[in-house]
């Protein structure tokens, strides 16, 4: 082998002289390379490229050519030619460059796929969070992935949710919170005990959103539940409902001092059995009225489809009815201070501070009514003071039921009432206090001997500014009037505007 080693060398040193070879290989019958002129990419012992796949440069000859003995060995000498070398290479640098192009440009595509499997879910997390920062919890965010960024975007979805929750929870506080302020606004403003009650009543629906409403107030004297203001409820319902504590709902509520809701009225068992009347369907929800826990009475309200209240409308108002608890209480107190003890009409303080304040508003008109119970002296000496007290508390009965709510009733003293009629001329009374006579003159009075008394009722009209433009001046022509009703047959009406000229006449 070292023989055929050296001649390839020498061989090899010739052609290196003439400049045109760059290798030369010495093959054997399988093609595996057994000498080279140089070290090359084809190591002695590997099998050289098949010829074919080489370029028509590439010189083949036998080895017995060289011999020239046919002794030798079948062997081929393959001449490698310097261009052919460096062709191969140049293809070799060429191919190799295609490829590496092709791989540049597969792994920027690959690149850039991973980037947007990557990025465009981050995005869309992105632009979710950027929603929730201004304020945007009802979008979901969903990135329909399977990885960490899918879990990243359902975390953010379920702080979104639990933030929309309590977003929700926030705002029904403040709207609650904003009723109860406004209720309290409302009734703290209001001091006269009747006029409390409707405007409780009239608030509490409204913001409620309810449809009818009433409230009941225990009266100490009767013992029994009565209601005081109603809506959506008819006349007679509201004058024929007394109730004793316990009985129906308001009186379950009151006793117990628990409230109640109920979803269906028609389909509770309890309610109809604490009812025990004719049930009509709706919802319903009945609070105890309690200050410093006394009951006072019981509020309820009620819409007219089933399950129009939950437990939070329920407690809300409950909160309200406590708030107005405190409101009516403190109205119940006032009241006592103003009103007469026997009649429960004002008393004569009251009377004088209402004419200054409405004579303070000089753009309304308002007439004074001043009622005297003809020979009222004889029913307390002829029967006594306890006849007499039942004499002014019929007549007082009588006044407070016929005026209208704005009407201000009051006992100035003795057998002498009055009544400021706001927002009315003197003429517009007129009928009102004919019709107030014909009821006392119709109202009969029991006395202890068996017989039957009747009650006459001499009054007088005047009317401010008209009549007087000061309290003692409007009182003095009402006062004028009614003298002047008693001087001429008793039981009669008179207006001090019709009558002023015959009375400057008489005086």
């Amino acid at each position: 082998m070292k023989y055929f080693q050296d001649k390839l060398n020498t061989m090899k040193g010739y052609f290196d002289y003439t400049n045109e070879y760059a290798n030369i290989y010495i093959l054997d019958e399988t093609h595996r390379i057994i000498a080279s002129s140089k070290s090359s990419s084809h190591p002695i012992g590997s099998v050289f490229p098949p010829i074919e796949a080489f370029e028509k440069e590439i010189y083949v000859k036998n080895l017995r050519d060289y011999y020239g003995s046919q002794q030798a060995p079948p062997w081929k000498v393959i001449f490698v030619p310097k261009d052919t070398a460096y062709k191969n290479m140049e293809d070799f640098e060429r191919t190799f460059s295609y490829f590496m192009a092709l791989f540049i440009i597969v792994a920027i595509f690959l690149g850039w796929r991973v980037s947007k499997m990557i990025t465009r879910p981050l995005s869309k997390l992105l632009w979710a969070v950027k929603q929730i920062s201004k304020g945007d919890l009802d979008t979901p965010i969903s990135t329909h992935s399977g990885d960490e960024i899918g879990v990243l975007a359902t975390k953010f979805d379920e702080m979104r949710i639990n933030l929309k929750d309590y977003q929700d929870h926030l705002k029904k506080k403040i709207s609650e919170l904003q009723i109860l302020y406004k209720v309290g606004s409302i009734v703290s403003q209001e001091l006269e005990y009747n006029h409390l009650l409707n405007t409780i009543l009239n608030t509490v629906i409204d913001v409620m959103g309810a449809e009818k409403g009433s409230i009941m107030i225990y009266d100490e004297t009767s013992k029994m539940l009565k209601i005081a203001s109603a809506k959506g409820l008819k006349h007679h319902v509201v004058r024929q409902t007394v109730l004793a504590s316990g009985e129906s709902i308001a009186g379950h509520v009151f006793q117990s001092k628990e409230p109640m809701l109920v979803y269906d009225t028609l389909k509770s068992q309890d309610f109809i059995k604490i009812k025990k009347r004719k049930v009509t369907p709706g919802t319903m929800l009945s609070v105890p009225l309690v200050y410093q826990d006394n009951s006072l009475g019981v509020f309820n309200i009620s819409k007219p489809m089933p399950y129009s209240f939950n437990d939070s409308d329920l407690s809300l108002f409950q909160a309200i009815a406590n708030i107005c608890a405190t409101a009516i209480e403190n109205a119940r107190l006032y009241k006592l201070a103003i009103t007469d003890e026997m009649t429960n009409l004002y008393i004569r303080r009251f009377f004088y501070q209402t004419m200054n304040q409405h004579m303070l508003k000089k753009e309304q008109n308002f007439s004074l009514i001043m009622l005297d119970i003809d020979h009222f002296k004889n029913f307390n000496d002829t029967y006594g003071h306890a006849i007499g007290d039942k004499v002014l508390i019929q007549v007082a009965q009588i006044i407070s039921s016929s005026v209208r709510d704005c009407d201000i009733p009051c006992r100035l003293g003795g057998e002498e009432f009055a009544i400021i009629c706001p927002n009315q001329r003197a003429n517009d009374a007129l009928i009102p206090s004919n019709r107030l006579k014909k009821l006392i003159n119709s109202a009969i009075i029991d006395v202890p001997d068996g017989k039957e008394i009747q009650i006459g009722i001499s009054i007088g009209i005047s009317e401010f500014p008209q009549d007087g433009q000061t309290i003692d001046e409007l009182y003095e022509a009402v006062d004028k009037a009614l003298y002047y009703s008693k001087g001429n047959g008793r039981n009669q009406v008179n207006i001090y505007k019709d009558i002023q000229e015959k009375i400057n006449k008489e005086s």
